[in-house]
């Protein structure tokens, strides 16, 4: 019986940053100072000597090409990865590497100067040059066939800090937007080598011009240990002067690390922690659970090439098949909220607040797929195609392997309602094992 598909691009975003105190001292930790501990009294006003964060991620890999791991998650932050821009928190493009930008040719060109006379360097300290500026275009664009910058088509070097990048279709701003974070510079006396840089796990492989450092590695305790290159980085202070990222096997194990102090913090990029959690870190003393407006959402990814997803009435079946006060609770908890119909987020900008929140109406649902042919020919309890040939619709939840339990809940509720209006479904667990498959 063929099956069609159904996925699901179940997509969320950071909503909790979890912020403590720690119970440990610096030897207790089992990792090297940057510097001596300061002496009560003595330590710098705002100056943390270490900072210790918790994460749901292994500590392998680790290399600037992978985005994956705690090494990966630390490096959306501009960590030890030095990027071209960063964004402040108004979401504005700002100056880091590239310290000036000038769009010409109606956004055919980018004129941009980079930091390399301001004595950056490289981790292992080599100097950051132009050259390493032009090699990451060349490295992104025709091995790692990463799409950040695949509108850039060519690169000019005008001078020993300034080149001209040459933007297809006219999409320079939208290449300034994916520079900032997401392109991270590549030392070119490193990689240049290398014939699969995808695969490159070297020792160098973790060598940045971030402002920190990665100095230690305790595979066996799980932990990494950071320091920073200096006080100032790109003229802005680096008040935190070294940072150990231990990872957790669950976020149970993490929640109770934050709890007891074995942790400052805890972070993951977009994997908040489940809402049950919730109760273990409020009104907890030394623990702020820094609840914010998430500024993500979840969806539902239709396949448009076969049958019956490729049909608008069949989708729009689908949505009013669905329990949408079970999915937001299953999804945030008491928090969970029911979309409306337009696909920005309450927190987001643009936001429509005038549009009707989603309501589950199956009479609907099945009164439209009725119209629209899909009717259950044989009285076996499951609708047929139009053109009366089986129908068994494919469910793919999205792979995490932090979330699988949630994804999962998610594609069984969205089974069982379909089926509740006639619509056979199963469930592609293939993909929740299998990255890979998925």
């Amino acid at each position: 019986m063929k099956k069609q598909v159904l996925s699901l691009l179940l997509a969320g975003a950071l909503t909790l940053g979890l912020f403590g105190c720690s119970a440990q001292t610096p030897e207790e930790s089992g990792v090297p100072q940057s510097a001596p501990a300061q002496t009560e009294g003595t330590a710098s006003a705002g100056v943390v000597e270490e900072l210790k964060i918790g994460i749901c991620k292994e500590v392998t890999p680790r290399t600037l090409a992978s985005e994956s791991g705690s090494f990966g998650r630390m490096n959306y932050n501009a960590f030890c990865a030095g990027t071209w821009l960063v964004r402040d928190e108004n979401n504005e493009m700002q100056p880091n590497l590239m310290t000036s930008w000038e769009i010409l040719d109606k956004g055919s060109t980018i004129r941009a100067t980079f930091a390399t006379d301001q004595g950056i360097t490289w981790h292992d300290g080599e100097p950051f040059t132009i050259d390493d500026v032009i090699f990451t275009v060349d490295l992104m664009n025709n091995k790692l066939k990463s799409g950040y910058l695949s509108k850039i088509t060519g690169v000019e070097k005008v001078d020993d800090t300034t080149v001209d990048f040459q933007v297809a279709d006219g999409a320079a701003y939208f290449t300034l937007g994916n520079s900032a974070v997401f392109v991270r510079m590549y030392p070119k006396h490193i990689w240049e080598g290398i014939e699969d840089p995808s695969g490159y796990t070297g020792e160098d492989a973790v060598i940045g011009c971030g402002p920190y450092k990665l100095v230690q590695v305790d595979e066996e305790a799980q932990t990494m240990h950071y320091e920073a290159v200096g006080e100032t980085y790109m003229g802005r202070a680096l008040t935190v002067r070294s940072v150990t990222v231990r990872s957790y096997d669950s976020q149970d194990a993490l929640v109770m690390a934050l709890r007891t102090g074995e942790v400052d913090a805890m972070y993951d990029y977009s994997n908040p922690i489940s809402p049950t959690m919730l109760p273990s870190i409020s009104g907890v003393d030394g623990v702020d659970p820094g609840k914010g407006m998430n500024m993500g959402l979840f969806e539902i990814l239709f396949g448009f090439q076969k049958q019956p997803t490729d049909d608008l009435e069949f989708r729009r079946a689908v949505r009013y098949a669905l329990n949408y006060e079970l999915l937001a609770t299953t999804i945030g908890g008491e928090d969970g909220q029911v979309p409306g119909e337009g696909i920005i987020s309450p927190a987001g900008i643009g936001y429509d607040d005038s549009l009707p929140k989603l309501v589950q109406d199956q009479e609907q649902a099945k009164a439209i797929l009725e119209a629209a042919g899909y009717v259950d020919t044989d009285g076996d309890g499951w609708r047929e195609r139009p053109d009366g040939t089986p129908m068994d619709v494919l469910v793919t939840p999205q792979y995490n392997a932090t979330k699988a339990a949630l994804y999962q809940r998610i594609a069984e509720i969205i089974v069982t309602n379909l089926g509740e209006v006639g619509v056979k479904c199963t469930l592609d667990e293939e993909s929740i094992r299998n990255s890979d498959h998925e």
